[in-house]
């Protein structure tokens, strides 16, 4: 019921990549030092290879699902209006199996070299990685744009439901130091592993969601819920604590972050938001021709532990009585379903709260694995 904060906070990392290079995948090219990030055990011809902090591999990306999606595109929607930011992607009629995608990346340092036993090559280092991730929740977005009134033809729909289990984003800022090592078993195989320490400077992620809601009864009307289960979990982000009984005030656009010395501090493990990780990759040659090469890399945990911030709505089943139904101003749905929040959770009336609840509580968080292969 909160839909500025949930929205910025998905964009977020977006605005972070969008000046940069695009990702350029180097796996399998043996004479690129690179390639040792995608594949620890990738075939390396060199003795030794130094990156220049801040300038090498530094890249952005954003996706999606759609073709009609740019940045640029979004980007250039009336930069003072969210409401017509959402309503462009709406207007897109996505489907439940569209997402979004975005990633980042600026290496601080890279630096490797072969022992003395030239079998084996080391490799150490330092990156900060955001990647941002959100599917598009159809039936949510039909009910923030129209409320009960789907078909928008002045009457509101009785038992239409709207499953709330389609909502799922995701997105991180993390500061990571590696130390790897490739061995050359044979003329015919190599292997290697990277060990990775994990620094979480920023991280939102709401996943697993359940629940539906669906209108009942006329004059009164009954605002039904049941079986939710959401957690909307966030850690080094400047979010409001919300509990039932309190007013919602959303603020500006854009959510400020006024001094990052702070987020970019914590890139270098001084955020108490620690995790670990490993990478693994492997090189076999059947002959001279045929090479197979495969890596798995982000095998990585992180628990958040400082500047959490957790809102739950968890409460299973409620209902909300009110004698109208929810039809959303167009070009104004942020302030409305503010105003509605508002309506039920402001102490001193006779509706019953919303229940939502504001915990700080630390989590632990599993990156999301990535499988290479090439033959």
């Amino acid at each position: 019921m909160y839909p500025r904060r949930i929205v910025l906070i998905w964009f977020f990392l977006w605005t972070l990549s969008s000046v940069s290079q695009n990702n350029q995948i180097l796996y399998d090219f043996d004479g690129l030092p690179q390639s040792l990030m995608l594949n620890p055990g990738a075939e390396l011809n060199i003795d030794k290879h130094f990156g220049v902090p801040l300038l090498s591999n530094v890249y952005g990306q954003f996706g999606a699902t759609d073709q009609d999606i740019t940045y640029n595109d979004l980007n250039n929607v009336n930069n003072e209006d969210l409401d017509n930011k959402i309503k462009y992607l709406y207007d897109l009629e996505l489907s439940n199996s569209d997402f979004f995608v975005a990633n980042g990346r600026v290496e601080v340092l890279n630096i490797g070299f072969r022992l003395r036993n030239p079998d084996y090559y080391l490799s150490f280092g330092m990156y900060a990685d955001g990647k941002a991730f959100g599917k598009y929740a159809k039936e949510t977005m039909d009910l923030y744009f129209f409320g009960d009134d789907k078909d928008n033809d002045g009457q509101p729909e009785i038992n239409k439901r709207t499953d709330f289990s389609e909502i799922n984003a995701v997105g991180e800022l993390v500061g990571v130091f590696h130390v790897g090592i490739s061995k050359k078993i044979n003329d015919r195989t190599q292997i290697g592993a990277r060990l990775k320490f994990l620094s979480g400077s920023l991280n939102y992620n709401i996943q697993d969601t359940e629940g539906e809601y669906f209108l009942l009864g006329d004059d009164p009307y009954t605002h039904n819920f049941n079986g939710m289960e959401i957690y909307f979990r966030s850690s080094g982000l400047d979010l409001p604590v919300i509990n039932a009984g309190d007013e919602l005030t959303l603020g500006n656009y854009p959510p400020a972050i006024e001094d990052w010395s702070e987020p970019i501090s914590d890139l270098f493990f001084m955020s108490g938001n620690f995790g670990i990780g490993i990478d693994l990759g492997i090189t076999h040659h059947f002959d001279e021709n045929l090479i197979f090469t495969a890596s798995l890399l982000d095998l990585d945990y992180l628990k958040y532990s400082k500047n959490n911030v957790t809102y739950t709505l968890s409460e299973g089943n409620f209902d909300l009585s009110d004698v109208d139904f929810w039809d959303p101003i167009p070009g104004s749905e942020i302030d409305y379903w503010e105003e509605v929040y508002n309506t039920y959770a402001g102490a001193g009336n006779d509706l019953e709260m919303f229940p939502i609840e504001t915990i700080n509580t630390e989590y632990n968080i599993g990156r999301a694995p990535k499988l290479y292969t090439g033959l």
